[in-house]
């Protein structure tokens, strides 16, 4: 009854951790597109040198997110019995916090970013 519980415990473990792999997927796209929208906006505008500073720091965060991601997906589908699943889930954790910061930094930058273009 304690292997089947623990099996429960890993399948509901490595479901959840997939869903949050795909949530942060989706965000990503999204933030990419707003990314791809600003700097068509600013390449529009002269003297836009400080803004595409800003959307290049923005690319590269969004780019570093998305690589944290890949391995976070990685280690939930490792998420079994037998094994090491909670070795597995908190990998797979680390990796979305690692993400979440680099999305953070991104937003960041492509808020300074759109509040330079409107002025």
């Amino acid at each position: 009854m304690v292997g089947a519980y623990s099996e429960l415990l890993a399948d509901v473990a490595r479901n959840t951790g997939k869903m949050w792999v795909h949530i942060a997927g989706n965000i990503l796209d999204t933030a990419e597109s707003y990314e791809i929208k600003l700097r068509t906006a600013a390449e529009k505008k002269s003297n836009n040198s400080e803004i595409i500073a800003k959307l290049n720091t923005a690319k590269s965060a969004l780019d570093s997110a998305q690589n944290s991601v890949s391995p976070a997906k990685t280690s939930y589908e490792q998420v079994k019995v037998p094994g090491t699943p909670l070795i597995k889930f908190a990998e797979g954790n680390k990796n979305l916090r690692s993400a979440q910061k680099s999305l953070k930094t991104a937003q960041q930058n492509m808020t300074e970013a759109f509040q330079l273009i409107i002025k």
